[in-house]
């Protein structure tokens, strides 16, 4: 390969990036409004991720912790194991206010992450996704 001054290139020019992001382009057979919605969606997303850095849930995770400090599942089970998440269940679906006013329940890492993943779509996993046998779920 050569330049346009005939001098001998190793390797082909880098492409240029598009105009803009990738994620906001509309895609094949995209509406302006359906990106537009999908854009608002990813907002409302970050803002309840927001919701978990304030004191005011920080002091209801500290309580619920305090009046519950053990997994309600390994107490199901027969372990006493200490619990570190306060999750929502049933989930707040982006509600303010059952974030903030919804019930609670006490569970350790991995009794979260597995609710989380089979319940609310955590993880990259359809919501509401199948039942296994044995899932207690």
């Amino acid at each position: 390969m050569t330049d346009s001054s005939g001098r001998r290139r190793l390797r082909p020019a880098k492409p240029t990036l598009p105009e803009t992001p990738k994620k906001f382009r509309l895609g094949r057979g995209q509406t302006e409004k359906e990106r537009k919605r999908k854009v608002d969606r990813r907002r409302q997303w970050r803002a309840s991720r927001r919701w978990y850095s304030t004191a005011r849930w920080k002091k209801r995770k500290a309580e619920q912790l305090e009046r519950e400090p053990y997994c309600c599942d390994c107490a199901a089970e027969g372990r006493q194991v200490n619990a570190t998440h306060a999750d929502h269940d049933p989930p707040h679906n982006e509600d303010e206010w059952l974030f903030f006013h919804g019930p609670l329940k006490s569970r350790c890492q991995t009794h979260h992450n597995r609710k989380t993943a089979a319940k609310d779509g955590g993880f990259g996993n359809p919501k509401g996704g199948k039942k296994r046998w044995g899932d207690v779920y």
